[in-house]
């Protein structure tokens, strides 16, 4: 089936729905930016580039021109290891399409490590450790469809952007410019930064009261998100930090993209590779 034909074939649209599902899972939806001069910005989270290649950035990712997708994510979590305990995992996951909807493809494997099926679904997954799959190398992913086309390919793992400057619980005062020191940068890429209120640990360090009524109207500001230059040094201004309530734990997230398109067997079925690198830690906002 050619590319056109596959733009336009209403047999498709449950595995484009699936597609859709697949990219919601891999970032927050969309909203806005932080206000520059006065003026809001459009946020998109998928419009997020490493290397500065137009060709891997998420905006061209088109859901028709694919017949499948996998995610590889390393997430670490650094805490005080008290009540909640530190932790790095690796997430897999992928589904594909055969033409006429969701494939219950032969196999998937990431890095010769088998992904297994979801009960009930056309959905493969897995959240084991596999000492194989590094940082800063590439990923092989591969599958066989039903029909027999097989699929070979891999996608970088980005490093995660750890922060240097900071440690678990940190007071950070909203009167100051919160910098955050990376220990490695992607050249012409980007990083999501995102802050958003805790309420257990914010309860575990006593700073659960006064209570966060998010039916007030309007509703208090709990969360931060924005799109910066992955060069080793991000910032979250003051005037944004003051926007936020006070006196509460926020987990400080930043995730690292990256994105290809990589042909199988078949010259015509193509599938998207996603990869991850996260970090997220606690931080205690003070006024």
């Amino acid at each position: 089936m050619t590319i056109h034909l596959f733009k336009h074939a209403a047999r498709r649209v449950a595995f484009i729905a699936s597609g859709a599902m697949a990219l919601a899972m891999l970032v927050s939806s969309c909203s806005e930016q932080p206000t520059t001069n006065g003026e809001t910005k459009a946020y998109n989270p998928l419009a997020l580039i490493t290397g500065g290649a137009p060709d891997i950035s998420f905006n061209n990712l088109d859901p028709y021109n694919v017949d499948g997708y996998t995610k590889v994510t390393r997430s670490k979590l650094n805490d005080d290891g008290v009540d909640f305990a530190d932790y790095t995992f690796t997430s897999l996951w992928g589904i594909f399409s055969d033409g006429t909807g969701p494939a219950h493809v032969n196999y998937l494997r990431a890095e010769g490590n088998n992904v297994a099926e979801d009960a009930g679904s056309h959905v493969r997954s897995d959240m084991k450790h596999h000492t194989n799959i590094v940082e800063g190398a590439n990923v092989r992913w591969e599958t066989q469809w039903p029909d027999g086309v097989t699929f070979d390919g891999t996608v970088q793992l980005p490093l995660v952007p750890e922060v240097t400057n900071l440690n678990p619980y940190d007071n950070v005062h909203a009167s100051t410019d919160l910098t955050i020191l990376t220990g490695a940068s992607v050249a012409g890429g980007e990083v999501v930064v995102t802050l958003f209120h805790d309420e257990l640990r914010s309860k575990n360090k006593g700073l659960a009261l006064p209570a966060i009524n998010v039916l007030t109207t309007p509703p208090p500001v709990i969360s931060y998100m924005d799109t910066q230059e992955d060069d080793g040094t991000l910032k979250i201004p003051s005037v944004e930090l003051n926007k936020l309530v006070k006196d509460k734990v926020y987990m400080l997230n930043i995730q690292r993209f990256r994105y290809v398109v990589r042909p199988s067997s078949l010259g015509s079925r193509k599938v998207g590779l996603v990869a991850f690198g996260e970090y997220t830690m606690p931080l205690t906002l003070r006024p």
